[in-house]
């Protein structure tokens, strides 16, 4: 096609320079401008037949290329179409994706809220438990304090008791002796 554009840029150019160049012949000699004229018209008519010939067989070429062109594009066209297909279906893929992470994620901050309020539940339990160990503590040495203080009144009733028998016996020995 530049070899076209080329020869027909050349060619111009030359008709262009004979055309000045016989004009001023022209101006010298009338009868030889005529005669130049006419060879002029017939190198023009000869040049434009070889345009046309060139742009004849440029458009034969670019007649014999159009179907392969045309399946060239359909092939690209089918192409950009399965890609756009493919990434269409990739950035389906990637929402659904990111729509489960999405709700991973608030699953596992209800579950971290769930471990907060059981760490929480079970602080206080802790804390209640080691309230009633302490209280736990003061009732053992209650009961132990009572338990001294049962055996201590055990071994004071034992005594009485065996005071009062003490007694009884003496009121009875002295009654005894009394009525000897």
């Amino acid at each position: 096609m530049e070899d076209i554009l080329i020869a027909t840029f050349i060619t111009a150019l030359g008709a262009f320079l004979t055309i000045f160049v016989v004009t001023i012949k022209g101006f010298k000699d009338t009868d030889s401008l005529q005669k130049d004229h006419q060879s002029i018209l017939d190198g023009q008519k000869t040049h434009t037949e070889s345009i046309i010939v060139h742009l004849s067989e440029g458009f034969t070429y670019l007649k014999d290329a159009m179907p392969t062109f045309t399946v060239k594009l359909t092939e690209i066209f089918h192409s950009v179409e399965q890609i756009s297909s493919e990434l269409k279906e990739q950035r389906q893929q990637k929402d659904r994706q990111l729509g489960s992470l999405n709700f991973r994620q608030e699953t596992i901050q209800e579950s971290l809220e769930n471990v907060n309020r059981l760490n929480d539940e079970m602080q206080r339990v802790h804390l209640e438990n080691e309230e009633l160990r302490a209280q736990n503590y003061d009732l053992i040495q209650k009961k132990r304090n009572l338990e001294q203080k049962i055996v201590e009144l055990k071994e004071e009733n034992r005594q009485l008791n065996y005071q009062l028998r003490r007694g009884k016996n003496r009121s009875r020995d002295l009654g005894n002796e009394l009525e000897l």
